[in-house]
């Protein structure tokens, strides 16, 4: 069941500026290095601890219909059952 990410975040966590002010750079010969550094340090983070840090839309492909119902019938009525049984 993969998920796929259909549009990227429309900025990163940090932006440049911010970060070339931690950094205490002043010129712009790195600035596409650094860029690439915010994406690649928020890529990872998202993929450890499996959060986006920023809105992304996220397209799930599922190889089978899911064989239980999820919903209200799964609230249940006060009686311990599964998903799917009938009460």
């Amino acid at each position: 069941m993969p998920t796929l990410s259909i549009s990227p975040p429309a900025a990163e966590p940090i932006s440049l500026a911010e970060a070339k002010a931690f950094l205490r750079i002043d010129h712009d010969d790195e600035d596409g290095l650094i860029e690439a550094l915010i994406s690649a340090a928020r890529i990872r983070v998202e993929s450890i601890t499996g959060r986006a840090l920023m809105s992304q839309g996220y397209h799930t492909v599922l190889d089978a219909w899911p064989s239980r119902r999820v919903g209200a019938d799964c609230a249940g009525s006060g009686r311990n059952h599964r998903c799917g049984d009938r009460l």
